[in-house]
């Protein structure tokens, strides 16, 4: 199976990934064509060493860049979408945001959830605006709400505040309850 991606950073571009390969393409500052295997990133690093005598610190950086673009390729690669499976529109939205850093997804929950607030006439996030999204996010996941019964019962209105939102990012519903609140904001425009 081939599958083209082109990732692109300061620092180096990569390139036809077949087989569990990749070529890295660097700028003036790396070698052309370096062909990396998914399991050698720590050698290809050590190996930059070696020839650019880049410092410890950016081959850090580099090194870190690297296990995320490989990670992210492995999921695509893996994910139903690289074996042509149809994905459903909150399939595909979910797919695409898991692929943000966390922060990010944070931000752009917060963002889509202050647009369904405006929309509803609400000048804030209220809890009459996370509540849909909760009970689609527990029908769908079948999240484990008993274990979690203490944070319920402090009181209805504290049902949407910030620790239950974190609590089910930090569990890693962020991309499911960010893409439900897509939808929903979709929906009502």
């Amino acid at each position: 199976m081939t599958n083209q991606l082109a990732v692109k950073n300061e620092s180096f571009t990569i390139k036809n990934v077949k087989n569990g390969k990749m070529a890295l393409v660097g700028d003036k500052e790396f070698i052309m064509g370096i062909v990396a295997q998914q399991s050698g990133v720590s050698e290809l690093v050590s190996g930059l060493a070696n020839v650019v005598g880049a410092s410890n610190e950016r081959l850090n950086v580099l090194e870190e860049k690297l296990n995320f673009v490989i990670d992210t390729l492995k999921n695509s690669l893996s994910s139903p979408a690289a074996s042509n499976e149809k994905l459903s529109p909150l399939e595909e939205k979910v797919a695409s945001l898991e692929r943000l850093p966390i922060e990010t997804l944070r931000k752009h929950n917060r963002s889509i959830m202050t647009k369904i607030a405006r929309a509803n006439g609400r000048r804030k996030t209220s809890f009459q605006d996370y509540l849909p999204l909760y009970d689609q996010l527990f029908q769908l996941t079948g999240f484990d709400v008993e274990a979690h019964e203490k944070e319920f019962l402090e009181g209805f209105k504290k049902y949407y505040s910030i620790s239950w939102v974190n609590t089910l990012f930090n569990r890693g519903y962020g991309p499911m309850l960010t893409a439900l609140a897509e939808i929903q904001y979709e929906e009502a425009n």
